[in-house]
């Protein structure tokens, strides 16, 4: 509870500034060039200290107003990215050299993730409960390293496990997923012992890591997550296996951010019933 009201009080100032500052810039000299020198200085003085006053004497008001900007942004924000991924719809589900678990589901979900991101770490339960839930559930994961050189080096090692082996890559996805390495402990020697764990041929783990072909995927990823203005992972994508840029709105699902379990079964059975699958 302390920690809700020190939320809503952080939130009061944030909206407070906001708005001061908002008002504070209505009042431009360009705004009071039909006043004189002390007509201005009355009019700055009651935005400065009398707007603020007003404003805390309706907070609720105050904060419904907030609420609902931040809704409109985010629903802007979705509309945007989901044209952008049916623009690039082959880029975000059909990539062939990007991992994918049960290949042949009829609805897709693509997960930007970062081996180190703490709530990736605890979606990694979540998407596995879903998918058991849905057997028809394609998984796709985009790495997205942004945790520093040892998220880069685990990243790289993605592509080196897939190229392997599916099996071998899932091996060392979930050791990764299941470790306490997050938020910068992750080592490039933890990501090897983890390798060597698994199975993987270690020779051929390194020189693939090396290769400039994984550099280029990480570039992709990184482009295509630049493209939807994702500010951090995990980002989410819901849409059927077989979508082209035709696909209507409604059988498309943009998550910018972690999910409840029953969140996110609900918008993977929406695209399910939506798509006949």
């Amino acid at each position: 509870m302390r920690f809700v009201q020190q939320f809503a009080k952080t939130a009061m100032v944030i909206t407070l500034s906001t708005l001061s500052t908002l008002a504070l810039a209505a009042t431009s000299q360009s705004n009071l060039s039909s006043f004189n020198a002390a007509q201005q200085t009355q009019i700055k003085n009651y935005v400065h200290d009398a707007v603020p006053k007003v404003i805390m004497s309706k907070p609720k008001v105050v904060l419904d107003a907030a609420k609902k900007y931040q809704l409109t942004q985010q629903q802007q924000q979705t509309l945007s990215a989901k044209k952008v991924i049916l623009a690039k719809i082959n880029d975000f589900l059909r990539n062939p050299k990007t991992p994918v678990e049960n290949p042949t589901g009829k609805v897709t979900l693509v997960e930007f993730f970062d081996y180190q991101c703490s709530v990736c770490h605890m979606m990694f339960p979540v998407i596995n409960q879903v998918a058991k839930q849905f057997p028809n559930l394609r998984l796709v994961y985009k790495d997205l390293p942004i945790f520093g050189p040892g998220s880069v080096y685990a990243a790289k090692g993605s592509f080196a496990a897939y190229q392997q082996s599916p099996q071998l890559y899932l091996a060392y996805r979930n050791a990764l997923m299941q470790s306490d390495k997050m938020e910068g402990k992750l080592k490039t020697a933890d990501v090897d012992a983890i390798a060597q764990k698994v199975g993987l041929n270690m020779t051929k783990f390194h020189q693939t890591i090396n290769s400039p072909a994984v550099n280029q995927e990480l570039q992709n990823n990184a482009a295509l997550a630049q493209s939807l203005k994702l500010v951090g992972t995990p980002a989410m994508i819901i849409a059927p296996t077989n979508a082209t840029s035709s696909l209507p709105m409604n059988k498309l699902v943009f998550i910018p951010g972690g999910a409840r379990p029953a969140q996110l079964a609900a918008a993977v059975a929406a695209i399910e019933k939506a798509s006949g699958n």
